[in-house]
């Protein structure tokens, strides 16, 4: 059973090179008197064949732990071998062997490949069987002391010690903070409350994490990491051009897409939904705490106003919603520039500034994406009415483009409703989204059924002769690997 399959076994290689057997021979031996038989030794003639036998190691993902390598050598010499080695695999122990005082190798080597070790020929077997063991027990610390790193860096992204540019996580302390230009993207799950009541805790956190894990992927393959966990909500920073966290969100709903499309576990209410708010501006990166608990945040006003724009997108039934100021600068992009339309204006509490936010649909079914394309300008004509409180021509616009959309535009209910029973936006909204959930579970059934009709598979045409399996073995790739 699949379940009962015990996982591959990682086989740690210790490679050996020399172009005269003899002297491989002997080394060999003594390397297999210096090792337990956690390791296995594995040897080549000449540089070329190292590589081979390397290529082969990662591909079966085994670990190559250390090289000894001669110096002189036809073609390709020991040093060169080492730095080639050492630009794939700077981890691995690098020793290297030669029967002549070449300073100038092993300057190259210590230079360039990071060597551990340089004996001379004849070495004292002793000698030889100690540096091996510390070469060792020099990559097991640096492996424990990597991984210590990576464990560190899921609470305390390393991106946030380089933007306050400390050296390591120890010299992490309160009242250390930077202002920083960043954009800060906010996703929420849409109704996730109502989802862990139906499935239970432990699905729960199953699901929530499956999705995490996709969307934190997109987030760092787009140059950002995560800040923060907060519940069903992520909160990630950008230091670079907003159009990453625009990418990340691209990203994000492709992958959502496809889950609410496979829909794999039914125990889940599908289609999941999210909400994406993303914002720019000067944020204050630093730590707080104390001596005994402390925490990386970020704090300014770009945040707050980024939580506020994605709480808006529930409110208006829609996916992303970014500021002007961001959509001034991706207006020219070929998809996200041609998807867009302006859906909220309202003053800043306490300032003069005023506030024009964008939805980008490009990722919305595509009749949905057509509809809001088609009514974008008087859509906008009508915000721009219901902005200075002409609801009477608003709402006449309002009404409209919902005749011409086909009454499929949550958002167009979301103000009609507001204008026309003068409902205050919690009771507009649900009405809102239960007349766009019933149209979109419609809309993305059939893009699904269209998407997952099956295709018949081509037929084989049968070979004109049998290969033998003596011919098969010759046209395989010769593998290198002596001790498998």
């Amino acid at each position: 059973m699949a379940g009962n399959k015990k996982e591959k076994k990682i086989k740690k290689y210790i490679l050996c090179v020399d172009d005269e057997k003899i002297v491989l021979n002997s080394v060999v031996k003594q390397l297999k008197r210096a090792v337990n038989s956690e390791y296995v030794c594995e040897y080549a003639e000449s540089g070329e064949e190292a590589l081979e036998i390397i290529d082969e190691i990662d591909e079966n993902n085994d670990e190559l732990v250390m090289i000894i390598s001669d110096q002189i050598m036809p073609s390709m010499k020991g040093d060169e071998l080492l730095v080639a080695v050492h630009d794939r695999s700077p981890q691995v122990i690098k020793i290297l062997l030669t029967g002549q005082a070449a300073l100038e190798s092993a300057v190259n080597a210590v230079n360039n490949a990071d060597l551990f070790r340089y004996l001379t020929k004849p070495w004292d077997e002793e000698d030889f069987v100690l540096t091996v063991k510390r070469g060792l027990e020099r990559y097991d610390l640096l492996k424990k002391l990597s991984e210590q790193v990576r464990s560190f860096q899921r609470f305390v992204p390393k991106q946030f010690l380089d933007s306050l540019r400390l050296r390591n996580y120890e010299s992490v302390e309160t009242n250390q903070s930077k202002p920083l230009d960043a954009s800060i993207l906010f996703l929420d799950i849409r109704g996730f409350t109502g989802i862990s009541e139906k499935i239970g805790a432990d699905k729960t956190f199953r699901f929530l994490n499956k999705l995490f894990d996709g969307f934190s992927t997109a987030i760092f393959d787009n140059g950002g990491f995560i800040d923060k966990y907060i519940g069903d909500a992520i909160m990630a920073i950008f230091i670079s051009k907003p159009i990453n966290a625009i990418n990340a969100a691209d990203e994000i709903l492709k992958r959502l897409h496809g889950i609410n499309r496979d829909k794999k576990d039914k125990d889940i209410p599908f289609p999941i939904r999210v909400g994406i708010g993303i914002n720019r501006g000067t944020a204050i990166l630093g730590v707080v705490g104390s001596k005994s608990r402390l925490d990386t945040t970020v704090i300014g006003d770009v945040v707050n106003a980024s939580a506020r724009f994605e709480a808006l997108t529930k409110q208006l039934g829609i996916s992303l919603v970014i500021p002007e100021k961001i959509y001034q600068e991706i207006k020219s992009h070929k998809v996200f520039g041609k998807n867009y339309r302006l859906v909220f204006r309202s003053s800043v509490a306490g300032k003069k500034e005023i506030i024009n936010l964008y939805e980008l649909f490009f990722m919305d079914p595509d009749k949905i994406r057509d509809v809001k394309n088609k009514t974008k300008k008087d859509f906008e004509k009508a915000l721009d009415l219901y902005v200075k409180n002409d609801f009477f021509k608003a709402k006449a616009l309002f009404r409209q483009c919902h005749k011409a959309g086909g009454g499929v535009d949550p958002t167009v209910y979301y103000y009609l409703n507001i204008i026309e029973k003068g409902e205050d936006m919690g009771e507009a909204r649900e009405i809102s989204k239960k007349n766009y959930i019933e149209y979109y579970n419609k809309v993305s059934t059939a893009v699904t059924n269209q998407a997952t009709k099956k295709v018949p598979a081509a037929k084989k045409k049968p070979s004109a002769s049998k290969t033998t399996a003596k011919t098969a073995a010759k046209q395989a790739p010769k593998k290198r690997l002596k001790n498998k």
